[in-house]
Order: C-alpha cells, then structure tokens, then sequence
C-alpha cells in the first residue's frame, strides 16, 4: 500500500462530520496527497481509506463481518487485544495507558480512540495531520456520532472534557516532532490544534507537488 507524502487525515465519528467532507478527503486520496486513517464506524463512509482503527474489542466483535462486507482494504488496527488481533486478522499495536505521544511502536492509549488515532498516524510517519469528525462535544441536537448512539454493549459515555484535556500535552509533544495538526473539523471543543478547512488545506498540498 502506498504511502502519501506523509500526509494524514484521522476521521473520528463527531456529528459535525459531512458527506461532503469525506468526498473531498476522498478526491485529495485519488490524488495521492493524503493516508487516510478512520476511527470506528467511519469505515462506512470511506471503505477505501487506508487504515481503520478501533480500540474496543465489542465493537470489532459486532461490526467485523460488516468490515469484510465493505471489501475495505486497508490494514486494520487494534490495540493490545492479541485474542481478538489473531481471531480476526487485525494488526496489532501495544497502547499505554498514560497521556502525552507514545513512540518508538506504543501507543499512548489518552482513554479515547481519537487520541490513539493521532498517536499511530505519528506511528506511521506521519509529517502533517488533518483532523475531521473530531468534535468532543454532543450536539445541539443530542448527538455523540454522526450516526447517534453506538448499540449495546458498547458504551456511549464520553467523558469529553477530560479527553479534551489529555489533548493538551499530546499537542505540545507533537510539536517538539515538527508533527504539524490542523483540526478541520467543523464543529470542535478541542482548542489545542491550529484550525483550517479541508478545501484549503488540501489545495495547499497541490500546489506543493
């Protein structure tokens, strides 16, 4: 699978996420500008993205054979769960539980896996990091996910607030790596990444090749 300058986009499940969004994600993919990593049930939108990541091994349980129905051929991720890694075919990446950037093949685990998201993208190389879906709020409406709650047994607590704050020395340590992250979301509690829209974003990348 090829690697594109570097360049990622985290999609997380936030209810701010669009169609639109994903169809330019989508083109700038075609295009050979960015990796694309999806968090969770955001497979669905892009099956042709190439990494998915989920830290739960209920939610790998339950949406696995969807996973497969999709044809979605990228690598998939979990973390720690060597059980459910083997059962299902899944790669395999060990998550800590502590704040700030794990390197050097660990995750820092930041109790959400928007977070660990961030942190396997730096795993993979990664120079410069677009963020979409990542609201860390509930919506005006009531949301958590653009496609509500997630079904039993999973769990829809989220503790926002204190995951926001974790975010904080993820983003210093970031930094000191020369990571740059641009949160393109459109909708975000998160105050620690430069904000940006995907259209511009993107559009710089071309102009650089």
């Amino acid at each position: 699978m090829e690697q594109k300058y570097n360049n990622f986009v985290c999609i997380a499940s936030g209810p701010s996420l669009t169609e639109f969004q994903i169809e330019v994600c989508k083109k700038a993919y075609s295009n050979n500008l960015i990796t694309v990593i999806v968090i969770n049930d955001n497979y669905k939108l892009a099956p042709w993205a190439d990494h998915l990541y989920a830290a739960d091994k209920d939610w790998w349980e339950l949406h696995i054979d969807t996973v497969k129905e999709t044809n979605f051929k990228g690598k998939l991720w979990i973390p720690n769960n060597k059980d459910i890694a083997i059962k299902y075919g899944l790669n395999i990446i060990p998550c800590k539980v502590s704040l700030g950037l794990g390197k050097n093949g660990i995750l820092h685990c930041g109790k959400n896996s928007g977070y660990q998201a961030i942190n396997l993208a730096y795993y993979l190389n990664a120079k410069t990091i677009f963020l979409i879906g990542f609201d860390m709020k509930i919506s005006k409406n009531g949301k958590r996910h653009w496609f509500g709650d997630h079904p039993e047994p999973l769990r829809n607590n989220s503790p926002y607030t204190k995951w926001i704050e974790h975010f904080e020395i993820l983003s210093k340590h970031l930094a000191k790596e020369n990571v740059k992250v641009i949160n393109c979301s459109l909708d975000t509690a998160i105050p620690y990444f430069k904000r940006g829209t995907l259209e511009k974003e993107f559009e710089n990348l071309q102009q650089e090749i």
